[in-house]
């Protein structure tokens, strides 16, 4: 995927590998409690399986940088920031996150609203 993960399909689960290997071919080894990411024969990522579907698991080092920044922030952050405004661009943030999207496009929403 371009958005470093690869996908076990057997659980519709996502697991994250290192951002500099987006766009390559990776190989998947997966145990009942371990998922292990190879490309060329190295071993680029390990995470603890997880059965839930369409989850993502994401290492934090294997983002690149700028969103390294969006994996430090949660709806707590936003709240309060907002709060800080104006009460009813608390309000506005509130609903904002309640959108059931992937966090990180919620959370780029919260930034520019509030940043």
């Amino acid at each position: 995927m371009k958005n470093n993960h690869v996908q076990l399909h057997k659980d519709r689960q996502y697991y994250s590998v290192p951002y500099k290997y987006i766009g390559q071919m990776a190989k998947i080894i997966y145990t009942h409690s371990h998922v292990s990411v190879y490309c060329n024969d190295e071993r680029i990522a390990y995470h603890i399986r997880d059965y839930k579907a369409h989850k993502y698991t994401t290492v934090k080092e294997h983002l690149p940088s700028s969103h390294q920044f969006v994996s430090d922030l949660n709806p707590d952050k936003f709240t309060s920031w907002a709060a800080h405004i104006d009460p009813v661009v608390e309000k506005y943030i509130a609903k904002v996150l309640e959108n059931k999207s992937y966090p990180e496009q919620t959370y780029r929403s919260c930034g520019g609203i509030v940043l």
